[in-house]
This record gives structure tokens, C-alpha cells and sequence, in this order.
């Protein structure tokens, strides 16, 4: 499941693998660290969509409870 740390965290990592390779010379560290960033984005906009959506939902139910009670 998405956790929006645990994609900050993964992302942060990237940026400090990306430099450490870019320091070294080491073009595989350093895309590992930029793969590690996109993981990590990716990861935090699926928590952010999740929570929409968990939002939309309750905002849905909300409604249909407004609703049924204006109809009695």
C-alpha cells in the first residue's frame, strides 16, 4: 500500500545515492539514486490519490445521507 513518508523517504535516498555516484564517477549508483526518486514520487502520488479518493467517498456518503434525510 502507498505510504506518502515512506515515498519522501525512498525520494531522499535517490537525491543522496544520485550525488554520491555523480561524486564517485559512478553512473550506475547514480541512476540507482534517480530510479530511487521516481519510486519515490511515484509512491507518494499514489498516498495522495488514495486519500482523494477516501475523501471523495465520504463526501458521496455524506450527500446520500443529507439526501435521505431531506426526502422524510
Amino acid at each position: 500500500m502507498a505510504d506518502e513518508a515512506k515515498g519522501k523517504a525512498e525520494h531522499l535516498g535517490g537525491k543522496v545515492k544520485e550525488g554520491m555516484g555523480e561524486a564517485l564517477g559512478d553512473k550506475e549508483l547514480k541512476r540507482s539514486g534517480q530510479l530511487d526518486q521516481e519510486k519515490g514520487e511515484a509512491e507518494q502520488e499514489e498516498a495522495r490519490a488514495r486519500e482523494k479518493a477516501e475523501e471523495a467517498r465520504e463526501r458521496k456518503l455524506d450527500a446520500e445521507i443529507e439526501e435521505r434525510r431531506t426526502e422524510d
